[in-house]
């Protein structure tokens, strides 16, 4: 196997791929614990990498809709 086919399958599970990361570098916590970057729980941050591509992307929308 190649390194970019093994890359392709770290981004790949269950034929879905993860999303990118929301993180855009303005990592600061407002009073609930959410990132006034990404707009990401300090939870969902903390468990990101861990999640499932269907459970990172219900984050994605999520975010979306967050003021």
């Amino acid at each position: 196997m190649s390194s970019r086919q093994g890359e392709a399958d770290l981004r790949r599970r269950d034929g879905r791929a993860y999303p990118v990361s929301p993180c855009n570098a303005v990592c600061t916590l407002d009073q609930n614990d959410r990132c006034l970057g990404c707009r990401r729980s300090l939870d969902e941050i903390v468990r990101w990498a861990s999640m499932e591509p269907d459970e990172q992307w219900a984050v994605i929308d999520e975010i979306k809709t967050r003021p």
